[in-house]
């Protein structure tokens, strides 16, 4: 039993991974490899009926911006997940 829950738990991680890289490809909407804040605020602003904020969308970039790079790798939005 153990096996078959750590192979259901590796084929869980693999699905999640493979769900971040799509958001990922989708998010970098320029195929950088990186998302821009520009890019993150294009995203949101497609869920929301309302005009984002700008300086809420700034502070939660920052805090996914773990190298202070002013981009999002996909390591940096994995974390996240």
């Amino acid at each position: 039993a153990a096996a078959s829950c750590c192979a259901s738990f590796s084929c869980q991680v693999m699905g999640l991974k493979e769900t971040v890289e799509k958001l990922f490809a989708e998010l970098d909407k320029d195929k950088s490899g990186k998302i821009s804040c520009a890019e993150l605020k294009s995203a949101l602003q497609s869920y929301s009926a309302e005009p984002l904020d700008e300086s809420h969308v700034k502070a939660f970039f920052d805090k996914l911006d773990s190298n202070k790079d002013g981009e999002l790798s996909l390591d940096e939005l994995m974390a996240l997940f």
